[in-house]
């Protein structure tokens, strides 16, 4: 263990705090091996007090080739590397002892081929590696392999590393270089399914996790060895998870429906890291001037899934004359979902401010101009008047100064969002029972979570929309002040909403009840198998509702 390392590369703000905090809660683990960090901020990384040593980085782009070049000439004889994202969680001594026989270790990557460049010379059966944990013996023949990456991956010109470096392991093998495979204990990817075996801890986890889930995941993962474990189970004892994993691309869930956590994770993906993000672009552009719309506090009534009672939430709202609330509007074609996805590509380094609009009095000729853009605030702007102009105004040709929208598929992720374009907007979350919900869909659906590729079919799938919604609300509704609501107790929380909406709302028993719309009550229309389908993958969530 004497020239024993572990070494991060890390360039960019981001990409090194990610590294420091997995730095900090890795090295009880490490076994008193120093950490190494090779970044374009060192400065930055020596101020934080955490690694052993620091290296300059020779070349940094800020993508994945920023890792190929420090594992050419390594720090130490014998190194694990590990991604800023890659943390230890409990001893990897074994894994060092890897190298006594082998110049070269990783996990199967679990997609084993990704779309793009494959070198045709290699044969199908020879698996890719995740990159993001490779341990290194310092040789010849390792830096061979390495310098072999570093080139395939800069003449195929594609992002994706893992491609370049299979090609390059495996004429490196032809050459003498000894490659073992580490177990996907040794590199557990969440945002993967993934499974644990019976009978070893995991030595890594791969993977960004909520700082609130963090304890319980390791927990789950590492205190009873002598069992499976995996995502798919994660997911059934922890249904308002954020820990989701990327179950295919379209090609494989087109046109049938999702099940429970395949909903959920796209809910996730629709919407990750939305509030981060937006934190970053508040931080870069902090002087937004707001243009003073007609309209600044609209009303937005989620509900978690179909016939949950959002028409007759609105209904109530609609009897205040000043009030017009639209229902799902354009809902294929899912405006916000959209719309706020562009801001998750925000981030602190992106987009570089010298292609943002220079000052009016450059010369753009003399300029670089191949990539410009407006301001963001003007992006901003952008989005604000866009509801302005198709929700408010046709509202104000009406005679109603106030207009909202009430959606079935918003999360909270969403809420924040537009509670950033329009910080005075008033936020209602409604859920009913799942029985009562789904024995009102059944008859009526499917319905899209997403068009046209994601209907809701059956009760594992409609369950996987309730429990994701219903759970996600219950956890973040605070967080825009929003008011929570059961359809069940809408009679007696009249008064609340009037109080909350500052609008006339009249109660549910003033109102005449739509044609067609009958009450059903859960298990008249639901046979036993789908009930106790809907029953499992509900469980947790309406334990919080009193369901």
């Amino acid at each position: 263990m004497d020239d024993e390392g572990i070494l991060y590369v890390a360039t960019g703000a981001t990409a090194l705090d990610e590294a420091v905090a997995s730095a900090r809660a890795g090295r009880p683990h490490a076994g008193g091996r120093p950490i190494a960090v090779c970044t374009d901020l060192v400065g930055e990384a020596e101020r934080a007090g955490v690694f052993d040593r620091m290296v300059p980085h020779p070349c940094p782009v800020r993508g994945y080739r920023d890792k190929i070049p420090p594992l050419v000439d390594l720090p130490f004889s014998v190194t694990l590397y590990l991604d800023a994202d890659a943390r230890l969680v409990s001893a990897c001594d074994g894994m060092f002892r890897m190298l006594e026989t082998y110049d070269f270790a990783a996990a199967h990557a679990p997609v084993r081929k990704p779309e793009g460049w494959n070198d045709p010379a290699v044969p199908d059966a020879f698996p890719e590696f995740n990159s993001g944990v490779i341990l290194l013996k310092r040789s010849p023949l390792q830096r061979a392999c390495i310098e072999l990456w570093l080139r395939r991956y800069d003449q195929v010109g594609q992002d994706w590393d893992q491609a370049a470096l299979r090609s390059a392991v495996w004429e490196a093998a032809t050459g003498g270089l000894r490659a073992g495979v580490l177990p996907p204990e040794a590199n557990l990817r969440t945002t993967k399914p993934w499974i644990a075996g019976k009978g070893m801890r995991v030595i890594i986890v791969h993977g960004r996790i909520p700082e609130a889930e963090r304890d319980g995941l390791l927990s789950y993962l590492n205190d009873d060895c002598e069992r499976f474990r995996s995502s798919d189970e994660w997911r059934r004892l922890r249904p308002e998870t954020r820990i989701l994993p990327n179950e295919g691309g379209s090609q494989a869930m087109r046109a049938r429906s999702p099940g429970v956590g395949g909903l959920r994770d796209l809910a996730q993906r629709q919407s990750a890291a939305l509030p981060e993000r937006l934190r970053d672009v508040d931080a870069r552009w902090p002087d937004a001037d707001d243009e003073p719309l007609p309209c600044e506090d609209p009303v937005f009534v989620l509900s978690a899934g179909w016939r949950s009672g959002s028409t007759l939430l609105q209904r109530m709202i609609l009897t205040d004359g000043r009030a017009l609330i639209w229902g799902e509007p354009f809902a294929h074609a899912a405006p916000v979902q959209h719309l706020s996805a562009m801001w998750r590509a925000f981030t602190a380094e992106w987009p570089n401010l010298r292609h943002v609009t220079p000052p009016a009095d450059a010369a753009l000729h003399d300029s670089w101009v191949a990539n410009l853009s407006p301001q963001v605030r003007d992006l901003r702007a952008g989005h604000r008047r866009f509801f302005d102009r198709v929700f408010g105004d046709p509202a104000r040709r009406m005679g109603r100064d106030t207009w909202g929208i009430k959606e079935v598929r918003w999360d909270t992720q969403h809420a924040v969002w537009l509670r950033w374009l329009f910080p005075k907007a008033r936020f209602l979350f409604l859920v009913r029972d799942p029985r009562d919900a789904y024995a009102s869909y059944r008859p009526r659906g499917p319905w899209f979570f997403r068009w046209p590729d994601l209907p809701v079919r059956g009760a594992t799938a409609f369950a996987g929309v309730w429990s994701h919604l219903a759970g996600d609300f219950h956890r973040h509704h605070r967080e825009v002040g929003g008011l929570l609501l059961r359809y069940e107790d809408l009679e007696r929380e009249t008064s609340r909403i009037r109080e909350h909406l500052g609008l006339q709302v009249a109660a549910p028993s003033a109102l005449v009840r739509e044609p067609g719309h009958a009450v059903v009550r859960h298990g008249a229309r639901i046979g036993l198998i789908e009930r106790m389908r809907l029953l499992r993958h509900t469980a947790v969530v309406r334990r919080w509702y009193d369901y």
